[in-house]
């Protein structure tokens, strides 16, 4: 039998609180920094496609897109980036941001996919004139991860997913913008 005394018991009951909340920190970090990694993904996607619009039309069509929905996407899938970007910073919908940036890079994975199957590697324009090169595995793998990061964005819940925790995050106190 092993006697501690209540100095011993009270100092060990303490630490553990505190290991609990360093975890909870660490954790807020990382979802921090993967939804803002995720943001500039996005964003970056969305100002590039809009600033190379006949660009964006050519991967699209380049990617065997009928000619009657290229014209709809050159607006659609930039706009749909860039709703995904703010909606992973503000407000309550971070969680189901997540789940359209899943979504939306698997559609792009599946797209990736079948062009290689059958042998076809065009552009993929993915942050237009930023970045463009021929479409392959590399690019699957690439997408295949900001997907796993969005995931686990969507998993974490809605908790802790406004700008304010973001602020509160990085250590931030609102109350401070004010004065």
């Amino acid at each position: 039998m092993t006697c501690f005394s209540q100095h011993e018991r009270d100092a060990s009951s303490a630490a553990a609180p505190t290991a609990v909340f360093h975890k909870f920190i660490a954790m807020e970090w990382i979802v921090l920094i993967v939804r803002l990694v995720l943001f500039g993904v996005f964003l970056t996607a969305a100002v590039g496609k809009l600033a190379d619009r006949r660009g964006t039309r050519q991967a699209i069509a380049d990617f065997g897109v009928p000619n009657g929905f290229t014209k709809y996407l050159v607006v659609l899938l930039p706009a749909t980036e860039l709703a995904i970007a703010t909606l992973l910073i503000v407000g309550p919908w971070v969680q189901w941001a997540a789940l359209a940036a899943v979504v939306m890079l698997a559609l792009f994975i599946v797209a990736i996919v079948v062009n290689l199957m059958r042998g076809r590697r065009p552009n993929c324009h993915c942050f237009g004139q930023l970045h463009s090169k021929p479409i392959g595995w590399s690019i699957v793998l690439r997408n295949a991860f900001f997907a796993s990061m969005a995931g686990f964005i969507f998993l974490r819940g809605a908790e802790n997913s406004g700008v304010l925790s973001i602020a509160a995050g990085a250590g931030i106190n609102p109350a401070t913008w004010i004065a």
